[in-house]
């Protein structure tokens, strides 16, 4: 993926990014998200509830590893394992 499909797909609307993902990570039957040597990237929302992140390519997840972020890598997950966990 190059940088200007990249900068396309992060400004799409709401709808439309959520499809992206979906037929991006039906294509490639991969999901992406971000680890270190301590585990998967987590947030919290308001409510304290942790929150795992995905993102359609290694691009995409690697555009997030900043800030709090910035120690880890993309990672790829099998959809199938994906799925099933």
């Amino acid at each position: 993926m190059n940088e200007k499909e990249l900068e396309v797909t992060l400004k799409l609307d709401p709808d439309k990014r959520y499809r992206y993902f979906i037929k991006k990570i039906v294509d490639y039957e991969e999901v992406w998200s971000l680890s270190n040597d301590k585990g998967w990237v987590t947030s919290e929302d308001d409510n304290g509830k942790i929150q795992l992140h995905f993102w359609p390519t290694k691009e995409h997840a690697k555009r997030c590893a900043i800030e709090k972020w910035k120690s880890t890598n993309p990672e790829s997950i099998n959809l199938e394992d994906f799925a099933e966990n």
